[in-house]
């Protein structure tokens, strides 16, 4: 069964990339900043739950935990959407 660690992991790197790039440039206390930290917390909650979900023996547990794990996903994701939207639109 495929599991989102591998793209979770990838997109919490970039979240790093992101939060370090405007703390460089001075971008520091904006909307922006704070949504990708928020980003960053979800995706890192994702790792967590789809390892979880990889590692339990009980099936009841892998469904909830795989479950968990793709709305957190899912949430990051539109965040992220969001961000792109609202930086192409120039609302930041």
């Amino acid at each position: 069964m495929p599991h989102i660690l591998n793209t979770a992991s990838n997109l919490l790197g970039l979240c790093f990339f992101v939060v370090t790039y405007l703390k460089t440039t001075g971008y520091t206390d904006t909307l922006i900043d704070k949504l990708v930290g928020v980003n960053a917390i979800l995706f890192a909650l994702c790792c967590l739950f789809s390892f979880l979900s990889m590692r339990s023996k009980n099936e009841e547990k892998v469904y909830k935990y795989e479950l968990v794990a793709d709305y957190l996903f899912f949430v990051g994701i539109l965040i992220f959407v969001a961000i792109i939207m609202a930086s192409w639109l120039r609302l930041f």
